[in-house]
């Protein structure tokens, strides 16, 4: 039959028909994997509608490790995985009502599962049944084939055309790497679907990436099922691939049940005997629902005395038995079960290793649950997976009530409590912190959930393993580099280091991964020196941000001002650390404190290296910086300051004649970097005042050594003596990117230079030679850095220091602006030059710089008048060209160099506080490496002894322990330092908020409005309703209701039912208790008035039921119906029950509170019976038509007292219903508000049932009670 093939070749491959030599070991691989009849096993891809999909056939006894290294790996380019997905159930057509099973649920929430765990989905990879469901899944929710979708599929099931098609690449014209087209393998329009035995055929679904066929030989019917048994080895051996961290370690593996027959049970037995955990879909029929009902959850509530004495009568099996039987007939009523299915069915049911999946289920959160198990347990799946695939799936999942206790488990794991601690921290920091940063492809969304998540685990670390963390060591050993050769950590601004031990370097490797700020700012809050570390990791985000992000694409964009972001958020830390220290007058004292983890540095030194201006500009630095100028060198907190009275002009020159006055002796007083600014100042001003007195009147050109020339070589020489002290101290790339160092370096190099070389070569003549010449125009030119220099002195200066800096910014401007004048100039020059002057020569003589001269508005005379001189055309043309130059230069550029600078000015002038505080700062340490006395003076300090302070520091005894004393009570301790932190975390978190301020108060006060709109229209409701419950029974006669006084004395309004109470039946309203104790029941001789049954009360607490709401609205699914703590607990039919732990209620903080205060309020706080460790809470979300049938809570399982709190009323006519169980007729409606809490004692706990009819209306409610010890014993022992 004719194929439709399309020769493409996709991989290089040998033909196959052609003889050559393979390796041995080859050869053993075709062996193995060459199906029945061949001589190899056949790959190709195959085209379908929706995209290209690859398929190998092999035999169905292949080995799957040869399948793995043959085809998998290399020829389909897949990685391991770290899930296993593997879907089974119906093959034919089934009917899925919605209203049981969501399909879009389920195949949204499998995508889901699959891409956040980077998982491999297998099914039968056929067209029909479930299989037909998954590939539209992946169709619908991964268009990019994200997912590997493997379909292993039995050859020999195919339909006849899809069997040539898979078999044509053994065909002896069709090349190796053949790509065929499915249109060949459709029937024909109108036929009739190709059977066996009554049986249809099957097709491979074309939305699957990939397909492995096995062949056994068998064709048609017989052929299903006969894939099974590979398909189990193969996942099996797929589980064993994983390591990490040198360790083997299992992939987990859950298999998914839509539907099925007997075939899929016994791919369930053989999945439960391998430890895999099965994920059951409730609704969708067949086996799936038979196991859901043997499992179903008829909650203790549910349960009667009548059922209860019925089990007993039984034994388990009979019960199993008679369970199984029933579900057969509603479910399964034409097949029949062979003893061997029944034994399957039982060991399926009791092997605690299924999960119900409804249609109220996130389908990812009860995959979770399957593969998680029961941590604290020891089951077969958890024995099965390691714990760290386990800890990594519930953070990708983002579920943090798992991590305590898996974090545990993995420690111990990984070598207790000696070494495995440091082992955790090396697998959580390097596969979660720093997830996604090997691999480009993963999903830029699953990386930064993923790495959100990872930042609770953090946490979990610092606070169960500090000592451990700080004492951890970042090396290329324990957090390998991505690239072989490179440091683990390329951060190096107070110098380079190969391992950094301790948090210092966790930050610093976590900022270099681009973790989220949640996970920084959490290793930041835990270390010693907070001020220093956010300095440090500002600096770090910055450096980070420059040297990964540097290319300007919108990703890089994006990137790098995330980094910068979180730059700037650390440097407002530190500020708001530092102010609130400050405050408590231990802010300067903190600020000059070195640290021993920063290589002894002070905040005030480390700011300025790593150039944190925000800081720098800080109020508190600025106070400090102050301190520092009027403090002798070397700076101690502690010493004396200098009067500011001094800095001014005559105190300063009163000094001449009454130097005690200073208080300092003179040495201490000249190394005063403020007086060390006069001197250093005056003596550069005479130094370029001499300069430019000797290069003006010629005194540096004559022959010999002048006494000029002397003082002037002198003073060079001290000159270059203090840059060669700040060469040594801030190393030579750091000195040469100073713009002042450069100019320094500039001009006493060629000051020097041209003062030898003068002596050397310059004559006594009077008249200049060319030498003396050039050497005169060098010092000519070396004038002009010797006078920009002095600029720096001006640069301490507020005033004149803010203009410098808008100076340099707009020389900036012009650099960048010349450029584009280059460009126009030269552009209209080439173009306008050979037009006006057809001669070589007078091009060469009008050269190409003539157009620069018409940004000022001067046209060049010879090219003017050259116009006139040309044909019409031609100077129509040039004038065009001539007039469009003057045009450009002259307005536009022009104009654009104005607009540029006058933005400049306006920004250098919102950021000129910050800039010039930083610039002070700059200009002020450098006195720490210059010398006390001014150039030329500086020469002579080798040869001067200053007198020693040791007459001074002998202070009396008394005065140096009281100053010990005050500095001790000034000192800032560890607690100081948190308490600050955690004031600097409030106060960012409220600016960052201010900012959305305005907004929520809008919508704030739209929502008021709506509210009370809302209300209103409740009230006439229950109006409404009132009247007409009323009206249509009236009270009987003999029951008198007194007339009350005004019109609110007897009538009470409830929030949802009008309500009356006489003299006899009163409303108990102190301290918001809120009693109903007055209902009616229509009966022959009119209405029947009830109290509450005995032991029913009420509470009205609305606050704390309101957070709760909140906080559980954010948490329950759209669909889900209901949600446990602390006990998950299912009753089976057999009489069998599973207990699973689940999260407690501490896990919710707003309803934790809501139960203790509920408790409290009715006296239960101190009873004994009311073990916090044995309570379980049961949230239930109604939905209009569901509601909960009359049942009590079991008095075998639980303790007498039972608490629900409503958290969302139904309707008006919504809610609980009392009913007696021995007087049916006798009920008590109960009218419902939000936080209306009941408590159930006594016969309202026993002889008493309670039911929620159909609602009309959502309504929310959580129940909680506590189990009796004694059945939870017995529940273990059995």
């Amino acid at each position: 039959m004719g194929l439709a093939l399309r020769p493409t070749l996709i991989r290089a491959r040998a033909a196959d028909d052609v003889v050559h030599t393979t390796s041995e070991h080859e050869k053993d691989l075709e062996a193995s994997l060459k199906p029945p009849g061949r001589n190899r096993p056949g790959m190709a891809e195959i085209a379908f509608d929706s995209g290209s999909s690859q398929y190998c056939l092999i035999s169905h006894e292949a080995l799957p490790d040869q399948l793995l290294e043959r085809i998998v790996q290399p020829e389909w380019g897949l990685r391991s995985p770290n899930l296993i997905l593997s879907i089974m159930g119906g093959a034919g057509n089934m009917n899925l009502p919605p209203e049981k099973f969501d399909i879009d649920g389920f195949s949204q929430g499998l995508v889901e599962a699959a891409t956040r765990t980077s998982a491999w989905v297998i099914t039968g990879g056929t067209a029909s049944g479930v299989m037909d469901i998954v590939g539209k899944a992946m169709q619908r929710h991964d268009k990019q084939r994200q997912v590997p979708c493997l379909g292993i599929t039995p050859y020999g099931a195919l339909t006849c055309k899809w069997r040539d098609l898979v078999n044509s690449v053994y065909d002896s014209g069709c090349p190796a790497g053949t790509k065929v087209d499915a249109a060949a393998a459709k029937p024909a329009e109108g036929a009739a679907p190709e059977m066996d035995k009554n049986i249809p055929l099957a097709a491979l679904q074309d939305n699957h990436s990939h397909f492995i066929i096995c062949d056994n030989g068998d064709v048609g019917s017989k052929a299903f099922g006969t894939e099974i048994q590979f398909r189990t080895k193969f996942e099996e051996f797929v589980t064993r691939g994983a390591s990490a961290c040198g360790l083997q370690t299992r992939v987990p593996r859950v298999m998914i049940l839509v539907n099925g027959g007997k075939i899929s049970l016994i791919s369930l037995v053989q999945a439960i005997k391998t430890g895999c955990p099965l994920v059951v879909c409730q609704g969708t029929g067949r086996i799936a629902d038979v196991i859901c009902r043997i499992l179903e959850e008829p909650c203790p509530e549910d349960t009667d005395s009548e059922a209860e004495e019925e089990k007993e009568s039984m034994t388990e099996e009979e019960q199993f038995k008679k369970t199984l039987d029933q579900a057969l007939q509603e479910f399964m009523p034409k097949d029949t079960l062979t003893p061997e299915d029944v034994a399957n069915f039982q060991l399926i049911v009791q092997s605690e290793m299924v999960e119900i999946y409804t249609i109220n289920d996130r389908f990812e959160d009860v995959v979770l649950r399957a593969v998680l198990g029961n941590v604290t347990s020891a089951t077969k799946s958890t024995q099965k997976v390691g714990v760290w695939q386990q800890l990594s799936l519930a953070v990708q999942w983002g579920c943090a009530g798992y991590y305590d206790r898996l974090g545990q488990r993995l420690v111990l794991e990984r070598g207790g409590s000696e070494r495995g601690p440091e082992a955790a921290i090396r697998l959580i920091f390097k596969e979660l912190v720093g997830f996604g940063s090997r691999e480009a492809r993963t999903p830029i969304t699953l990386v930064r959930s993923v790495r959100e998540n990872a930042g609770v685990l953090v946490t979990w670390l610092l606070q169960h393993y500090l000592k451990q963390m700080d004492q951890f060591e970042v090396n290329a050993e324990t957090l390998p580099p991505e690239k072989e050769g490179k440091p683990c950590i390329h951060w190096s601004r107070l110098g380079f280091q190969e391992s950094w031990k301790s948090l210092e370097g966790l930050l610093l490797w976590s900022i270099e991964k681009e973790a989220p700020s949640s996970v920084l700012e959490t290793i930041w809050s835990y270390m010693e020196d907070p001020v220093h570390a956010a300095l440090v990791a500002a600096s770090a985000c910055r450096d980070t941000a420059e040297r990964e992000h540097f290319y300007t694409s919108y990703q890089d964009g994006l990137a790098k001002k995330e980094l910068d972001d979180a730059a700037d958020r650390f440097e407002r830390l530190a500020c708001l650390v530092l102010e609130d220290l400050a405050l408590s007058g231990k802010g300067v004292d903190y600020l000059f404190r070195e640290s021993a983890r920063w290589q002894g540095r002070t905040c005030f030194k480390i700011a300025h290296e790593l150039g944190c201006k925000t800081f720098v500009s800080a109020t508190f630095y600025r106070l400090a910086v102050d301190l520092y100028w009027m403090t002798p060198v070397p700076f101690q907190i502690n010493k004396k300051q200098l009067d500011a009275q001094f800095l001014r002009w005559w105190p300063f020159l009163s000094l001449a004649w009454n130097f005690k006055a200073a208080g300092f002796p003179l040495w201490e007083f000249l190394s005063i970097p403020s007086i060390q600014a006069w001197t250093h100042g005056v003596a550069r001003g005479c130094f370029v005042g001499l300069y430019s007195y000797a290069v003006f009147y010629r005194l540096l050109t004559f022959g010999g050594v002048s006494f000029v020339e002397a003082v002037l070589f002198l003073w060079g020489l001290g000159l270059g003596m203090v840059e060669i002290k700040q060469l040594e101290s801030s190393g030579f790339q750091a000195y040469i990117h100073d713009f002042w160092n450069f100019l320094d370096a500039l001009h006493i190099t060629v000051l020097l230079g041209c003062l030898v070389l003068g002596v050397l070569l310059s004559d006594k003549n009077e008249e200049m030679n060319e030498v003396e010449h050039l050497l005169e125009v060098t010092h000519a030119m070396n004038l002009l850095p010797c006078w920009i220099r002095v600029l720096q002195i001006l640069q301490l200066s507020e005033y004149f220091g803010t203009l410098l800096m808008t100076i340099f910014g707009m020389a900036k401007d012009a650099v960048k602006f010349f450029i584009l004048v280059v460009i126009f100039c030269f552009g209209f020059s080439c173009a306008i030059t050979p037009i006006l002057f057809t001669q070589s020569g007078e091009r060469d003589e009008q050269g190409l710089t003539w157009a620069f001269w018409t940004i000022v508005g001067n046209l060049d005379e010879k090219a003017v008048n050259k116009l006139d001189t040309l044909t019409p055309v031609t100077r129509l043309i040039a004038n065009i060209l001539v007039y469009t130059l003057a045009l450009v230069c002259n307005v536009l550029l022009v104009n654009l160099l104005i607009a540029v600078m006058n933005s400049t000015y306006e920004q250098n002038q919102a950021v000129s506080q910050t800039s010039w505080a930083f610039f002070r700062v700059e200009a002020v340490l450098e006195f720490d490496h210059e010398s006390i006395l001014p150039p030329p003076l500086n020469l002579l300090e080798p040869f001067i002894n200053p007198p020693s302070n040791s007459d001074k520091d002998q202070a009396p005894l008394g005065r140096r322990r009281s100053e010990q004393r005050m500095h001790a009570e000034m000192s800032v301790t560890r607690r100081d330092l948190k308490d600050a932190q955690q004031r600097a975390f409030r106060a960012i978190n409220l600016e960052e908020d201010m900012g959305e301020s305005a907004s929520l108060r809008a919508e704030l006060a739209e929502l008021r409005i709506r509210n009370q709109e809302l209300a209103q229209r409740n009230r006439d409701l229950e109006g409404l309703a009132a009247s007409y419950l009323l009206e249509r029974v009236a009270p009987p006669a003999e029951i008198q209701i007194p007339v009350p006084a005004s019109p609110n004395a007897g009538l009470r309004r409830n929030r949802r039912l009008a309500t009356m109470t006489s003299a006899g039946m009163t409303v108990a309203a102190a301290s918001g208790i809120r009693t109903i104790a007055l209902t009616w029941k229509p009966l022959s001789d009119g209405l029947l008035l009830l109290t509450w049954p005995s032991g029913f009360r009420t509470v009205q607490i609305s606050k704390l039921a309101e957070d709760a709401r909140s906080e559980l609205d954010a948490r329950l699914a759209r669909k889900q119906r209901k949600l446990e703590m602390q006990f998950s607990f299912t009753t089976l039919r057999g009489g069998r029950g599973r207990l699973r732990r689940l999260p407690g209620p501490e896990a919710y903080p707003a309803c934790d509170r809501l139960m203790q205060a509920s408790q409290a309020s009715f006296g239960l706080s101190r009873d004994p019976v009311c073990d916090r460790k044995l309570v379980q809470v049961m949230v239930r979300q109604y939905w209009p038509g569901q509601g909960l049938k009359l049942h009590v809570d079991s008095k075998l399982m639980f303790e007498e007292p039972v608490l629900a709190v409503v958290l969302h009323a139904g309707g008006p006519l919504d809610g609980l219903v009392l009913q007696h169980m021995e007087k049916p007729e006798l009920k008590v409606p109960v009218s419902e508000s939000l936080g209306l809490a009941m408590c159930f004692q006594g016969p309202a706990r026993y002889q008493w049932g309670h039911q929620v009819p159909p609602v009309s209306e959502r309504r929310v409610s959580i129940t909680w009670r506590w189990f009796k010890q004694s059945y939870l014993d017995s529940f273990d022992r059995s």
